[in-house]
């Protein structure tokens, strides 16, 4: 007689079937397990080297705290912190960005839940400025809450710099558009100097100018300026006490346009000096048909002065002056001409 415990051999191997698929359903489950696992560690280290190969800054940031979550090494954001914000690291700044100028993207993101470009100004490793394009996009959760925020920054210096000087450049045009319509309808040497002083600065292309008419005998005879005020006395005083500036001198000698870079250090012994903090300065002789007439000279940003292209319009400026001075000089000794032939005609007529 058998005991209720006990299980025929026909239960027994069903018994084990079961525990044999079992296993077996377990084992495939492991290596679906597995595999999965092994494709998400594939697609994590492909991620990881997609960002890694990206050459501009992309990093994640916590909507919370304003932490760094991961940053590709483009974005050098090396630092000792367990917990590094955005701000402390990229701005050095102790709170995040605010004002016009460095508008916070994360507070943009966050209110808008939409993606954002703004405008920042950021440092190098060798604590240069570098214009920034900062895009700034939102990750959401399941409510639709911004919980963190991708952020990809493009270094926009170089199109910055493009963009100040084709407008520079534009400005340029412009003096020299309203110099050449002042030539043409202006015969008073005297208002027609100050005149183009005033147009070349009014244009905002440069921030002085200076010009000054010379003798046969290479004399100063008229001076006159255009953004320097009263500090032109100085340079008046100098023109009595000492002659040419070393850049006059040098431009006297050579028919093309003399570039003194940062002349507030160059040019230390200038009466001008200090009035070209910041920018260098133009100069050009003023001549026509082999007549020297006087000198042009003007203060223009660093970055333009050697720039062929500002050259070339500074050198049309003064050639056009070169020939309004000309043109000026011919009419009076046509009409002193007339009137002479005029005076002899009345002797003979006698």
């Amino acid at each position: 007689m058998r005991s209720r415990g006990d299980k025929t051999k026909e239960q027994l191997i069903g018994e084990l079937a079961t525990l044999r698929k079992q296993i077996a359903d377990l084992e495939t489950s492991e290596a679906e397990c597995k595999r999965g696992h092994e494709k998400i560690q594939q697609q994590n280290e492909f991620l990881g080297r997609i960002l890694d190969s990206l050459s501009y800054p992309f990093y994640v940031v916590d909507a919370s705290d304003y932490t760094i979550r991961m940053a590709n090494p483009a974005a050098k954001l090396e630092t000792s912190s367990e917990n590094p914000t955005c701000y402390a690291l990229i701005h050095k700044s102790d709170k995040p960005c605010a004002g016009v100028g460095h508008v916070c993207p994360l507070k943009k993101v966050s209110k808008t839940k939409k993606p954002v470009v703004v405008e920042h100004i950021h440092y190098d490793e060798d604590g240069n400025t570098r214009s920034v394009e900062v895009h700034g996009h939102p990750l959401l959760d399941a409510e639709g809450n911004v919980i963190q925020m991708i952020v990809c920054t493009l270094d926009i210096t170089e199109r910055k710099r493009m963009e100040r000087r084709i407008e520079h450049l534009n400005r340029l045009l412009r003096a020299t558009y309203d110099v050449s319509h002042l030539i043409a309808r202006e015969r008073d040497p005297d208002k027609l100097l100050k005149s183009t002083c005033d147009s070349l600065i009014e244009s905002r292309g440069y921030r002085h100018a200076w010009l000054l008419l010379l003798d046969g005998s290479r004399r100063v005879v008229a001076t006159t300026e255009g953004g320097l005020g009263k500090d032109f006395s100085l340079m008046t005083e100098w023109l009595k006490r000492c002659g040419l500036t070393v850049c006059g001198k040098k431009a006297l000698k050579q028919p093309g346009v003399v570039a003194t870079i940062d002349p507030s250090s160059s040019c230390a012994d200038c009466p001008l000096a200090n009035r070209y903090d910041g920018t260098s300065a133009l100069t050009v002789r003023l001549e026509h048909d082999g007549k020297v007439y006087g000198l042009l000279s003007c203060s223009v940003p660093n970055d333009y002065a050697t720039d062929e292209e500002e050259q070339a319009l500074f050198q049309t400026v003064a050639r056009d002056i070169s020939f309004a001075l000309y043109s000026i000089e011919t009419e009076k000794q046509r009409k002193r001409a007339v009137n002479t032939l005029a005076k002899l005609a009345g002797t003979f007529s006698r």
